[in-house]
């Protein structure tokens, strides 16, 4: 398994090693996890406190955009490594992590117990397996949905969302996007591009249901500015539909609720590993290949040249 961030990329072997390549450090990010602040330009292997750790397999990769690396292993216990600010390793304390390290043993008082995590310019927000929905770090925008609004920090873990039938969330630097057990999606942040999927650009600091959608929504993906659902086979998009990001052949600045995009038998939506700065949308189909749309101004899309792709 693999995740591209935002300068730097990681890599988990069969073995369970994790592995990394690209820009290690800017502004005391410390993107290895190993203490390191070299460039590394082919994949080396990660170590911690001079020891391999060969217990990364089956976790669950978050690289957020900017400097702050999470990852559930198997167990269910969150790691985390690199840059602190905004409290967004939920320690009580803004200072960088230089080593993977369990974030248990450093202050979080929520260290296991996770089924998926979402980092994004100082903020964190994540669902356990009890289905209960958390977060910490800066609340911008009210992207934590808990009323708070505008601006608020969490130092540690706390509880958002109500009730515990929460199956996945995703955040930005400004949105937020969860899924259900019903397999209904709600929103809550920001509201230009008409982000929150409701029908106009309204700021909401609480989670609200993406009515439209209706119940049996499998799966959520939420890029920069861009929101996704996958419902049946199909995906729909809204939010800003710049640089072909609906994916249906248009490029409207603003798309206030979902369209359906042109991909059909999707079996799940990408992981977004760079939340502000990442205006794609990718899908793997069931007969099990890749599809990407949106953006592709530096190769994000795999493809020869640097140009978009609007379906």
């Amino acid at each position: 398994a693999g995740l591209a961030g935002y300068r730097l990329s990681h890599f988990v072997k069969s073995d369970g090693s994790l592995w990394g390549a690209g820009k290690a450090t800017q502004n005391s990010e410390y993107g290895f996890g190993n203490g390191s602040s070299s460039v590394q330009n082919t994949p080396i292997v990660l170590a911690t406190n001079g020891t391999v750790q060969y217990d990364w397999a089956n976790g669950k990769f978050n690289l957020s955009a900017y400097g702050a690396h999470l990852f559930i292993k198997e167990d269910t216990k969150l790691w985390g490594w690199g840059k602190g600010t905004g409290h967004r390793f939920g320690t009580g304390s803004t200072s960088s992590i230089t080593n993977h390290t369990y974030l248990g043993s450093v202050g979080n008082t929520q260290g296991s117990g996770w089924s998926n995590i979402s980092s994004a310019n100082n903020g964190t927000t994540g669902v356990k397996t009890d289905g209960t929905m958390w977060g910490w770090g800066q609340d911008r925008y009210g992207r934590h949905g808990n009323g708070s609004g505008d601006p608020f920090t969490k130092t540690y873990p706390t509880q958002v969302g109500s009730g515990n039938t929460w199956t996945k969330a995703m955040t930005t630097w400004t949105n937020s996007l969860a899924l259900d057990t019903q397999g209904r999606v709600w929103t809550s942040g920001w509201g230009y591009w008409g982000m929150n999927g409701h029908g106009n650009s309204n700021q909401i600091d609480t989670w609200t249901q993406v009515s439209s959608l209706g119940s049996g929504c499998t799966d959520i993906l939420l890029a920069y500015q861009t929101a996704f659902a996958l419902k049946g086979g199909n995906v729909y998009a809204w939010g800003r539909g710049s640089d072909g990001t609906l994916g249906n052949g248009s490029s409207p600045m603003t798309q206030n609720s979902p369209v359906q995009t042109q991909i059909s038998n999707v079996a799940k939506l990408g992981s977004n590993a760079a939340g502000r700065i990442t205006r794609v949308g990718a899908a793997i189909k069931t007969d099990g290949t890749l599809w990407m749309w949106g953006r592709g101004n530096y190769g994000q899309l795999g493809q020869p040249g640097s140009f978009s792709h609007h379906s």
